[in-house]
């Protein structure tokens, strides 16, 4: 029976300096160093996962938010994972490779668009720690008076997101997706894929982890699908630490009704 592995990654852009540019937060400048250390450890961690025939353009699809700092990070990603040179240093040196046709997809669930947030706290107290205060009440609806979206509208929201975006992997001829995103969307995405298997270890595990998602930090699902029926086996994995989930229960759409009573406790 052959085994076809299927890879869907997800994660945090490249590393920011946003003290030069403390009011450019929608295009801060990359640090020196991100992009090549991205290029080396993602890119080496995909082709550990993946075999070389698999990572062919015609198998690999990326998406990224608005932000030009997320499609660097994919450009990145996949110039590791493509071994190409020569090595590159910045955004410049990015857009000279040749990605061979593999088209880069500007994604409104990766971003914030359709979310409310305290900017000038998040600005006063630093993005990391405004994170935090996200996760000390998920359900919470303000920050110091000011309107906010909870949380838990993102997990939920982000969850059908990465629930269609599993779906169409398994159903497709895709092999890689990369989707470059920012630390609070990354939250979603993780509370969600760890919700389908238990939703209470969702819980706990993204309060320890958060705000913990720093900058370069990526998960994987990864996906052994049998090629003549279809079934398969999936895990998360991010950093050292791996998470059985279910994929069925992910799509279905099951796992909202019980996340939130866990959360809650």
């Amino acid at each position: 029976m052959k085994i076809i592995r299927k890879v869907l990654m997800f994660g945090r852009h490249a590393e920011v300096d946003y003290k030069s540019q403390p009011d450019n937060r929608v295009n801060p400048p990359i640090v020196a160093g991100s992009i090549k250390r991205i290029y080396s450890n993602q890119g080496s961690l995909v082709k550990r996962l993946l075999p070389k025939e698999s990572l062919k353009p015609k198998h690999i699809y990326v998406r990224h938010s608005n932000a030009p700092r997320t499609k660097y990070t994919a450009r990145a990603i996949l110039a590791g994972s493509l071994d190409m040179l020569p090595i590159p240093e910045t955004m410049g040196d990015l857009d000279a490779l040749d990605f061979g046709g593999i088209e880069f997809n500007e994604d409104p669930n990766l971003n914030f668009s359709d979310l409310v947030l305290n900017y000038e706290l998040m600005k006063k107290e630093g993005y990391d720690a405004n994170l935090k205060r996200w996760h000390s009440d998920p359900f919470a609806t303000e920050h110091e008076g000011v309107t906010i979206s909870p949380l838990a509208k993102i997990v939920e929201s982000r969850g059908r997101y990465l629930a269609q975006e599993l779906s169409d992997i398994l159903k497709g001829n895709s092999l890689l997706g990369v989707l470059a995103t920012h630390g609070g969307i990354m939250d979603g995405l993780m509370a969600a894929a760890i919700s389908s298997g238990d939703p209470l270890k969702s819980a706990q595990e993204i309060s320890i982890m958060s705000p913990y998602f720093y900058p370069e930090q990526n998960a994987y699902v990864i996906i052994d699908q049998s090629e003549k029926s279809g079934s398969f086996s999936a895990e998360l994995i991010s950093e050292d630490r791996k998470y059985p989930i279910n994929v069925g229960n992910l799509i279905s759409l099951n796992w909202i009704n019980n996340w939130m009573k866990d959360w809650r406790e």
